[in-house]
């Protein structure tokens, strides 16, 4: 029998651009799939998300009172 081949250890630059590819690939696919959902479906993980982020004190609502910064 054969003995599998190993894959080679990346060093630097070739292990982040490596990492970088896939990274691509997963947000793409991710938009892909998240494109096929129903509306219905988006919505509540966008309110989900929205309520995380919330309670983690990560977004600064505006009051409504002003358009001034």
């Amino acid at each position: 029998m054969t003995e599998p081949k190993r894959k080679q250890k990346l060093s630097g630059a070739a292990a982040w651009k490596e990492v970088l590819v896939m990274n691509k690939f997963a947000a793409r696919l991710i938009e892909l799939i998240m494109r096929s959902l129903p509306d219905s479906f988006v919505e509540e993980i966008n309110a989900a998300s929205l309520d995380e982020l919330d309670e983690r004190g990560l977004i600064i609502w505006a009051d409504g009172g002003s358009d001034e910064n």
